[in-house]
């Protein structure tokens, strides 16, 4: 079985609860911030490990994602959400260039 480890949530964020983080989640501010950021890095590091290991189409059970508090479950939760109904990830981010 893989392991997919993410970079560590910042520690202003670990101690909050999975109801707060998703409460979070409607407005833009530093939380959902976090979360974006853990998301795209979690998404960075599957397709590292699917492409370094050659294995495009993995079935959940195959891959572990080691998670060390809720920030970064609710981070994976999204990411796992958006993978199993066959959404593809395209981030942009308005914010840096809003002309596109």
């Amino acid at each position: 079985m893989g392991h997919v480890y993410l970079t560590a949530a910042q520690p202003q964020f670990v101690f909050l609860s999975e109801s707060e983080i998703w409460q979070s989640l409607h407005t833009e501010n530093e939380v959902s911030a976090e979360v974006e950021r853990l998301a795209r890095l979690f998404h960075k590091r599957f397709l590292e490990y699917t492409e370094n290991t050659q294995r495009h189409h993995l079935p959940a059970q195959v891959m572990q994602v080691v998670t060390r508090c809720p920030i970064e479950r609710v981070a994976v939760q999204i990411m796992a959400d958006m993978c199993a109904a066959g959404v593809e990830l395209v981030i942009v981010d308005i914010r840096k260039n809003p002309d596109g």
